[in-house]
């Protein structure tokens, strides 16, 4: 009797383990998708964490078309908390994949470049915090060109969301 109680007993541990381990009540949706190789999030990932956006995001040069097929709009013009998607290359994006992030200031410098600091995970070389699920977060501020259609810098805003 105390052998088949010990199984019954292991068993439910095992189930209410198993249970726990697919819940996703308590963690964002974007946490199903691999961790960066520094164990913290990819920039699409904080991205999504921070917007609660769907785990099915492509890699960042993609999500200009992703975001708009969410019901995001497109701006060439930074504003507190856009969605900025970097193209490959384009102002230290990574060279395959670019690069996404929030918008956390936006400051008009001359002819049609901005002073931005863009929050972000993956942002390697700044130092990081905790933030939406991400333990690999910065701020990252830079000048860019933008308000071309060809500058690799594109704007997303959700009305009502971000604006």
């Amino acid at each position: 009797m105390r052998k088949k109680h010990s199984l019954v007993f292991f068993i439910s541990a095992a189930l209410l383990i198993v249970a726990s381990a697919l819940s996703t009540a308590f963690t964002p949706k974007a946490l199903a998708i691999f961790a960066a190789p520094d164990g913290g999030c990819w920039c699409t990932t904080y991205v999504a964490n921070h917007y609660h956006l769907p785990s099915t995001y492509p890699n960042a040069y993609k999500w200009p078309g992703w975001l708009q097929k969410l019901g995001w709009t497109k701006d060439h013009v930074p504003h507190v908390g856009d969605i900025e998607v970097l193209q490959p290359k384009v102002d230290g994006a990574n060279k395959l994949y670019g690069h996404v992030g929030v918008v956390q200031t936006a400051r008009h410098a001359a002819n049609k470049k901005w002073e931005i600091t863009l929050r972000g995970a993956y942002q390697q070389i700044h130092s990081q915090f905790r933030d939406s699920n991400c333990r690999n977060v910065s701020d990252w501020t830079s000048t860019l060109s933008v308000g071309g259609h060809h500058s690799g810098v594109s704007y997303f805003y959700k009305a009502g969301l971000t604006r």
